[in-house]
């Protein structure tokens, strides 16, 4: 038994000669229910156009009737008397043309055309959605790190279904380098430390003092402000990057699009590696910044000059990916990205630092 939509129309559908094989039905009557309905001997086939109901605001789905003799009597002769008619439904087993439930459009398949909705069986479909989502992730990331610059060729290429799209990627990884702060040390409380001057420690004692808050829970509040703020202004992290990038390659001729997905999933990149490194250096007890001792000391400066070292080689091959760079070009371009984006980090990590000891 086949399924249809019945509805009631009740105005004229084709008002002239020339629009009666497609008609318009802008004023066609409302949807009524679901309803069974066996496939009617002798029904055929019409074609109608996709309308809104002006009266009930529906809208009506661009495909085939099956309509009756009299109902095609009526068109013939340009004129309808109204009376209810069907609209098949999609089924797993039945593959008629229907309307996107989402957004109305004509369809045919699993995937809507306009808005991406996809129409999964009745059966496996989280499966298929769970397995469709890994294999995104897993190629995004296999991709990033191990090709540099492939994402960036796929999305310039139209080939973007089969990755995560950059701005989520870049967020997610920034979300999971926070979360992940507590393995890390990339805390508020654990900055000073780092400052071998001690000025920051003055600072956020006083900014301790003037909230008049226990010190346990002043500390709590701070970092979460630090992080939000810090992760909006990622955003100008990759600002910074797409304009060394259009900068560094003002002959060539890639959209802004082009630079700022590159800069996107460089800067995902770098926080990825960072986190790796942050790790390591938790791991081993070494910092590069303050001299807790002179091994850990070396040992920390070391990992930074390689962790710096791996990211000039990464740019250097993306950007002859993405733009075609000879070798020389490519490196001496890359120099400029490495230096522009570690300059805006750290910069950034300071002004995020001062708005959050300012606004707690």
């Amino acid at each position: 038994m086949q399924h249809y939509t019945r509805f009631t129309a009740s105005r004229k559908l084709c008002t002239s000669d020339r629009n009666r094989a497609r008609c318009d039905t802008s004023a066609i009557g409302r949807l009524r229910s679901v309803v069974p309905w066996p496939f009617r001997r002798g029904a055929s086939a019409f074609s109608v156009h996709t309308g809104v109901d002006d009266k009930y605001g529906i809208l009506l789905p661009r495909e085939s009737l099956l309509l009756g003799e009299e109902f095609r009597a009526n068109v013939a002769r340009g004129d309808f008397a109204g009376g209810e008619y069907y609209i098949p439904q999609v089924s797993p087993t039945n593959q008629t043309i229907t309307s996107c439930p989402n957004c109305g459009a004509f369809r045919h398949g699993g995937w809507c055309a306009e808005c991406g909705q996809e129409y999964p069986g009745e059966r496996g479909a989280v499966a298929r959605i769970a397995s469709r989502q890994w294999h995104r992730i897993a190629h995004s990331l296999w991709a990033l790190m191990v090709h540099p610059g492939q994402l960036t060729t796929e999305f310039r290429d139209g080939q973007r279904a089969r990755s995560v799209t950059p701005w989520r990627l870049t967020f997610n990884v920034v979300a999971l380098f926070l979360v992940l702060s507590f393995i890390t040390n990339f805390r508020v409380a654990n900055f000073p430390r780092l400052d071998p001057t001690g000025n920051l420690a003055q600072v956020m004692q006083k900014a301790e003092a003037e909230v008049h808050a226990e010190p346990g829970a002043f500390i709590e509040r701070l970092d979460r402000r630090f992080n939000s703020i810090y992760t909006v202004l990622v955003i100008v992290i990759v600002g910074a990057r797409a304009l060394a990038a259009r900068l560094t390659h003002f002959r060539h001729p890639a959209s802004w699009s082009v630079h700022f997905v590159f800069a996107l999933y460089l800067t995902a990149w770098a926080f990825i590696a960072t986190l790796a490194y942050l790790v390591v250096l938790r791991l081993l007890g070494a910092t590069p910044f303050s001299s807790v001792g002179d091994a850990s000391l070396e040992v920390g400066r070391v990992l930074l000059g390689l962790v710096e070292l791996w990211q000039w080689s990464y740019v250097t091959l993306a950007f002859r990916r993405v733009y075609g760079d000879r070798w020389l070009a490519a490196a001496m371009k890359a120099i400029v990205m490495v230096a522009t984006g570690l300059l805006v980090s750290n910069a950034l990590i300071f002004v995020a630092l001062w708005l959050a000891l300012n606004t707690v």
